[in-house]
């Protein structure tokens, strides 16, 4: 390592590590700040770098060692494009397959994890996969690379050597479909004559890797939710997920059809994000009357009141199991189909119920706590059951017209959190 010292002394970086949200607490940055003058002082170090990190981001830094890879191509036919401020480089071109089929797979030809940054995974047989599938197997190679709209990859790093270009930490944001498609088709008789158009973006900013993610999808119809899965909080709520080890596992489909490869998974397993805006609302919101409708029109209804950056997890996580338990009610005859119009407005009532009424911030301690306890009886099947035939029967006693069809009215849910409050105070819990 000496040799790398000839012109300089080494840097000095460091990491102050803390397991809640890093808010810049004054005496914790003095602490910080007075730790690196004292490296300073020694002398031995050219520079000095200290870096907070709260659970965000070590939650950040962990999910981006699942991803690093480094793969080396030859990369020949490509133009240098202008300077773009916040990124280090840019190469538009063609490849060769042969090429092309080292960025999304390893040597026993198994697909790399390289489209979580990308705004769906790959749909399987739809209209435009079997398009490029048919250009394929009708042997259009030379044709492929002017009918295909190429891909994108976005490097935190690259490094150059000649024609040889090694990049690291990278991710295909646009070209899901296109790569998936010729991973399946490698054994096609002559497919390396197929060039294919690729666009590399070298940058560590989050917020053009997002930018490049939406313009380059912008050729295909992209909606609100996946829009949404593009989040720092979904991608950290998509990890929280896979962090719970119960009895009933739930899988949070950020990018759509994620989980359609996966084999012993249950669609009934799978939470999207429509049905966790849902759901969460309904329960944790008292908003089960404003959930019907399009997905577009949800979201705008509840901006800036779910998935904030200092919200809690767990809330979410438990709306969900609440869904996913009220759904197996239905299916199974234990709860009646009668409710199923009014399935939100049961969720509500049973989230009251087993919380005793209180409502508190979500991004306080406390909350977690009573999401524990709500979380145990969800996963308790007949504790579950029975508070669901409970919330049935309040529902029915609360004086809404059960023979409507739909239930969109404020004034409606409110009637049933005060049936709710009724109960809960003659069972002697408020």
């Amino acid at each position: 390592m000496s040799s790398y010292m000839v012109e300089r002394r080494p840097h000095c970086k460091l990491f102050y590590v803390c397991t809640g949200k890093w808010v810049g607490d004054q005496n914790l940055q003095a602490i910080i700040d007075s730790g690196k003058k004292e490296i300073e002082s020694t002398g031995l170090f050219d520079d000095a770098l200290v870096s907070p990190n709260g659970a965000n981001e070590i939650q950040k830094l962990y999910h981006e060692t699942k991803n690093k890879l480094s793969t080396t191509i030859t990369f020949v036919s490509r133009i240098t494009l202008p300077d773009i401020d916040g990124v280090k480089e840019a190469y538009l071109g063609i490849v060769p397959f042969q090429e092309f089929i080292k960025l999304i797979q390893d040597e026993n030809q198994t697909i790399h994890s390289i489209f979580d940054d990308n705004v769906r995974d790959f749909q399987g047989e739809n209209v435009v996969n079997r398009k490029i599938k048919e250009t394929l197997l009708q042997r259009k190679f030379e044709l492929f690379c002017l009918l295909n709209n190429g891909v994108t990859v976005v490097a935190s790093s690259l490094t150059p050597a000649g024609n040889r270009f090694t990049l690291r930490d990278y991710q295909v944001v646009n070209g899901c479909q296109t790569s998936n498609v010729l991973h399946e088709c490698q054994g096609i008789d002559g497919v390396e004559a197929v060039n294919v158009p690729l666009r590399i973006i070298v940058t560590e900013s989050d917020d053009i890797k997002t930018e490049i993610t939406l313009a380059t999808n912008s050729q295909t119809e992209v909606r609100t939710e996946q829009l949404e899965a593009l989040s720092a909080f979904q991608k950290r709520l998509e990890l929280y997920y896979a962090a719970e080890k119960n009895s009933i596992t739930l899988f949070y489909e950020r990018r759509s059809q994620q989980y359609n490869a996966l084999p012993g998974i249950k669609r009934t397993q799978i939470i999207t994000i429509p049905n966790q805006i849902k759901s969460f609302a309904s329960t944790f919101l008292q908003s089960p009357h404003l959930v019907s409708g399009y997905y577009g029109t949800i979201v705008n209804r509840f901006k800036g009141q779910i998935f904030a950056d200092d919200h809690k997890f767990l809330p979410y996580y438990v709306s969900a199991l609440c869904y996913f338990r009220i759904e197996q009610f239905f299916r199974s005859g234990e709860l009646s189909s009668d409710f199923k119009k009014a399935r939100f407005h049961l969720m509500m009532v049973v989230k009251l119920l087993a919380m005793r009424g209180v409502e508190l911030q979500l991004n306080s301690n406390k909350i977690e706590q009573l999401c524990e306890s709500f979380k145990k009886s969800l996963l308790n099947e007949k504790e579950a059951l029975a508070l669901f035939l409970q919330a049935s029967q309040i529902f029915e006693k609360s004086g809404l017209d059960m023979t409507k069809r739909q239930y969109k009215s404020e004034s409606e849910t409110e009637m049933l959190v005060n049936a709710v409050m009724i109960f809960l105070k003659s069972a002697g819990h408020s």
